[in-house]
């Protein structure tokens, strides 16, 4: 079986912790990369990669259509799939999937997919001592045991280090609009979503109650709200005036792109921390018993003009 011309493995379902890696590596680096990607990475972004790189493969996860036979048939497709790949290549892999799997007892690299700790980084998980590298931006929480692992990064400053070439294919793979960006410009307010009635006990309904609580207050002319990028709600036919953005980016391309906001309000989206705003609105979830329930807790931080208070 003919080898992959590649040396670097990305395993990746998270368009977050996908910019990461583009800002990280060069463009030699990234075409000698093989892009492995579940369908937590958005269609649309997965199109336009097709398009710029050769070594893209897809993993369709199982749905509730599957049969168990299509589920392994599709699982061993895959095995025979990594067959092709290289010895001693670089690894960068998340954990908690299944499409990682395959690569537990290799060493791999970690790239930040938000800024609390993840559930799985505890000493028992013995998939931990396979770490060689974390990348981890400056607010990102972290365990002791793994301080010796950690890269900091700074997302702007890897940004600004990219060429103009470079800045302007990253923009392209995330269909960046420059029209859409500069409609963006003059809002104050953001609301960053989360679709949170993925988990089952919350309906779509009782959301967007939760929503409208904590935008009161807030004039909906003068309001983005960013969709979370597997949130599939309507936010229009709820929030007329307010200003819908429906792309798939990650909410660190509007920082990039000097995109300033006043206020930043959010359930509990760690992409909020990553905006420089006056104010944050992080509002948690210990407000709601059921999305506490669901959640667990998260507490209430709120940043007025640069001053912060944890409720």
């Amino acid at each position: 079986m003919k080898k992959l011309n590649i040396d670097t493995v990305l395993i990746e379902m998270s368009p977050y912790s996908l910019l990461i890696y583009l800002l990280l590596k060069n463009q030699r680096e990234l075409e000698k990369t093989l892009f492995i990607f579940n369908e937590g990475i958005n269609l649309e972004i997965i199109e336009e990669f097709k398009k710029n790189f050769k070594n893209i493969y897809i993993f369709k996860k199982a749905n509730k259509k599957y049969k168990k036979i299509d589920v392994c048939i599709n699982y061993l497709k895959y095995i025979i799939f990594l067959r092709k790949i290289p010895k001693n290549v670089n690894i960068y892999s998340k954990l908690n999937l299944i499409i990682s799997y395959p690569f537990r007892k290799l060493e791999k690299n970690y790239i930040e997919e938000g800024k609390e700790n993840p559930y799985y980084f505890h000493e028992k998980n013995k998939e931990i001592k396979k770490i060689k590298k974390i990348y981890l931006t400056e607010n990102a929480k972290i365990k002791e045991f793994l301080e010796n692992k950690i890269e900091q990064i700074d997302l702007k400053e890897l940004w600004n280090k990219k060429s103009q070439e470079e800045k302007k294919k990253i923009l392209k793979l995330y269909n960046v609009k420059k029209d859409e960006i500069e409609n963006l410009k003059g809002k104050k307010n953001i609301l960053l979503t989360q679709p949170i009635e993925e988990h089952g006990s919350i309906s779509e309904e009782y959301k967007i109650n939760l929503y409208k609580k904590i935008l009161k207050g807030f004039k909906m002319k003068d309001t983005i709200i960013k969709k979370h990028p597997r949130d599939k709600t309507h936010y229009e036919q709820y929030f007329e005036e307010a200003t819908i953005l429906n792309s798939v980016f990650p909410i660190e391309i509007l920082d990039f792109l000097e995109v300033k906001f006043e206020n930043v309000i959010t359930l509990c989206s760690t992409g909020a921390l990553n905006i420089k705003a006056k104010n944050l609105y992080y509002w948690g979830t210990e407000f709601d018993e059921k999305l506490e329930k669901e959640f667990g807790k998260v507490k209430n931080i709120t940043i007025l003009g640069g001053k912060e208070s944890v409720k």
